[in-house]
């Protein structure tokens, strides 16, 4: 290896680089799965993470980014940690993964921008330096405290606790991404008897409300997991139709039918008998797909599943 005396042997060139694999972070270990985890985060809008895994992407091989984007590059005078790091290897994902990066929106177009920022460029030349310091280290004990600069400079920790300024620009280029997915946080339902209405909720689901309130004729919402759902009473005394309804229906709950996955199934079917909540539909024998309904008393009708959802179609 230039630069190194004759007298380092091949087990400890063997040696040093077990070191730099030990001291890497798990996510900046491998170039291919910190690539493929990159393109996976965008796909799932987890914007800060595919940036972070790219950039770890980028240490351990500086060849496959430029060869995504149809550059042509040549292997750099510095030192590599190993053959996953060299043009071969980034001519080798290309070939295998480019079709993750083309099929999914943006993502070459996310790829570029996160490679030509100025945070980046910058990081990378100072990254080339210390590998054309590494490829020349006079000594043993210069080459092992080049390695540990080396596996600060990877960290993923230090990666993630720079990258505000990376984000930003992100989002306020024109790249237009994606954001993330709707998340529909709390259902409101109408009720001529809210106190009727709380008590099947807290009956059925074992769960007390975590808000009330008297406007609206009564208010109180409790919380399920992921979603939270509001009953509130219906006010003669409001503003008329605001929102252009028309009419109430004589059953509130017409039109609405809301499917519930639960594990214990066992458990809210005794809530519902117990308590003497009708069951106007169930399937108890179907091991691993049971189901009942209910309706609450403002005619919502309810579906307690074991099942992955699938509505009110039972096949």
């Amino acid at each position: 290896m230039p630069g190194l005396p004759v007298g380092i042997t091949k087990a400890f060139q063997v040696a040093r680089f077990q070191m730099v694999q030990a001291q890497s972070n798990d996510f900046s270990k491998i170039a291919f799965e910190c690539f493929n985890q990159a393109v996976r985060c965008l796909e799932d809008t987890e914007l800060d993470e595919a940036v972070a895994r790219l950039r770890a992407g980028f240490f351990e091989n500086l060849y496959i980014a430029p060869l995504l984007l149809g550059q042509k590059v040549e292997k750099q005078p510095i030192w590599h940690p190993g053959p996953d790091a060299e043009p071969d290897a980034a001519a080798e994902y290309v070939s295998l993964f480019r079709h993750n990066w083309s099929d999914t929106r943006y993502g070459l177009k996310f790829l570029r921008f996160v490679w030509t920022d100025p945070l980046v460029r910058n990081e990378l030349r100072s990254y080339m330096n210390l590998c054309k310091s590494l490829r020349q280290a006079r000594d043993s004990r210069q080459e092992s405290d080049l390695v540990k600069e080396r596996s600060r400079f990877t960290s993923m920790n230090r990666i993630k606790r720079t990258q505000s300024e990376i984000l930003k620009r992100i989002t306020s280029s024109d790249l237009d991404m994606p954001t993330s997915p709707p998340f529909l946080g709390l259902v409101m339902l109408a009720s001529r008897d809210p106190s009727a209405s709380v008590d099947f909720y807290r009956n059925l689901f074992e769960v007390e409300p975590v808000r009330r309130s008297q406007v609206s004729g009564g208010y109180a919402e409790f919380e399920l997991s992921g979603i939270h759902i509001g009953i509130h009473g219906y006010n003669h005394h409001g503003q008329g139709d605001p929102y252009e309804l028309g009419p109430p229906p004589s059953s509130f709950g017409w039109g609405a039918f809301f499917v519930i996955r639960v594990s214990g199934f066992d458990r809210y079917y005794e809530n519902a008998v117990r308590t003497g909540i009708e069951i106007v539909d169930c399937d108890l024998e179907s091991q691993g797909q049971r189901f009942f309904v209910v309706k609450d008393p403002s005619g919502y009708v309810l579906e307690i599943t074991e099942e992955e959802l699938r509505g009110v179609l039972h096949t």
